[in-house]
């Protein structure tokens, strides 16, 4: 008898886009996620954490969320086990535990003092799979799980004592069974899509591999965006989000799916389709319209792509703005963000004579890059579109806490 297992993670239902809804991409992705369970008549769901993009998600990510348990569970035989990541509220997504659990829902949303309350076991008709849950947590969720008291320090030999007596401990089971783990941090080396927030443990950046230990047949991991194998030897996977979250996000996006036999599994990662392209366009003005032109022609996504364009330029040109914009709108796209860098920048200038109040934020931004660092020629786009997403994430976390 086989099982099916597919791991998901980091939908960020609610994640906006320079204040743009993405929304319809999130309810798309999960139309999808409900036909594939169906199609490939998946037994188990793992949502490895950051379900919603913040702690108190708009009521439309909430009613999505919903509306998607609801399905899965009177359409299908299919178990969901969700763990909370970063972005959550642990209290919120766990607050309807009981409730879920009558319907294959099942719930883990902290470390528990009793190992045996992280762990899941089923029986598929002679089957067995134990689930061990490790839900995101931080350094002071640490203290009753290792005996410290709120006064003394938790240090990196801690973690390692708490992380490696975590993966030893499995419920009553026998070689045949498969051991599966799912958690939401940053584990070994990954290669991260700028989109996360970073995590950090006493100093710990990311929890070593060596820690892990080896007896699991399988790790189902949440937090990066980019899908990966950590540790392809050991079966250890970030699922990777279904949607793009950053318009640096280029990869294809993927879902998990795990054909178990035993203690055995093969893998397959199936592609997750594009309901909207996010899509970036870099060059100089004299070819930027041409590469727009391009990139436009061979877009299939259904919705209207979002656009952000980054273009040299000798120096500001409003009337030329307008026409990119302009450009794009004919060409059924929207454009979200527009990013000139002036190549005068180059040029000897007295930064004490620059109008200060005459800048917008994003220009004192790059002056200040500049300044502190003078061998720089210019900003690096990746800064620039960190500082620019951190602002807009800023701006709406205030815009939520003032409506």
């Amino acid at each position: 008898m086989s099982l099916k297992v597919l791991h998901t993670s980091d939908w960020h239902l609610g994640k906006k886009l320079f204040k743009k809804s993405r929304i319809y991409e999130q309810e798309s992705f999960l139309n999808w996620l409900k036909d594939t369970i169906a199609s490939e008549k998946i037994d188990i769901l793992l949502i490895c954490g950051d379900i919603f993009d913040t702690p108190t998600p708009p009521n439309d990510a909430i009613t999505l969320y919903f509306d998607f348990l609801n399905s899965v569970s009177e359409n299908t035989q299919c178990k969901i086990i969700i763990i909370p990541g970063n972005h959550d509220s642990s209290s919120f997504i766990s607050a309807p535990l009981k409730l879920l659990a009558k319907h294959n829902i099942y719930i883990i949303s902290g470390i528990d003092n009793y190992q045996e309350n992280n762990h899941l076991v089923f029986n598929f008709n002679g089957q067995k799979i134990i689930i061990k849950a490790l839900p995101y947590f931080r350094t002071y969720e640490l203290y009753n799980a290792i005996n410290k008291t709120t006064h003394e320090n938790i240090d990196k030999n801690d973690i390692q004592y708490f992380i490696e007596d975590f993966f030893k401990y499995w419920p009553d089971n026998n070689d045949n069974d498969f051991k599966l783990v799912m958690a939401h941090h940053a584990f070994g080396n990954f290669i991260a899509s700028e989109s996360e927030q970073a995590l950090m443990l006493s100093g710990l950046e990311s929890i070593p591999e060596s820690w892990l230990g080896d007896d699991f047949n399988y790790m189902a991991l949440g937090h990066i965006h980019k899908p990966q194998a950590v540790k392809k030897e050991k079966n250890i996977y970030y699922s990777g989000s279904p949607i793009p979250l950053r318009f640096s996000e280029i990869h294809n996006k993927k879902v998990n799916i795990l054909n178990i036999s035993g203690n055995n599994f093969e893998l397959q990662q199936k592609e997750i389709p594009v309901f909207r392209s996010i899509l970036q366009i870099k060059g100089n003005k004299d070819e930027i319209e041409d590469l727009i032109k391009t990139k436009l022609s061979t877009n299939s996504s259904i919705a209207k792509p979002f656009i952000e364009i980054i273009v040299t330029m000798q120096a500001p040109d409003n009337s030329f703005n307008d026409k990119i914009f302009n450009l794009t709108k004919d060409l059924g796209a929207e454009l979200l963000s527009f990013i000139p860098y002036y190549s005068q920048q180059d040029q000897e200038e007295d930064t004490d004579e620059i109008k200060i109040h005459d800048l917008n934020i994003n220009e004192l931004f790059k002056l200040y890059y500049l300044q502190k660092f003078p061998d720089a020629k210019t900003v690096p786009v990746s800064i620039m579109n960190n500082f620019i997403d951190n602002l807009r994430e800023t701006i709406d976390e205030n815009h939520l806490s003032t409506s």
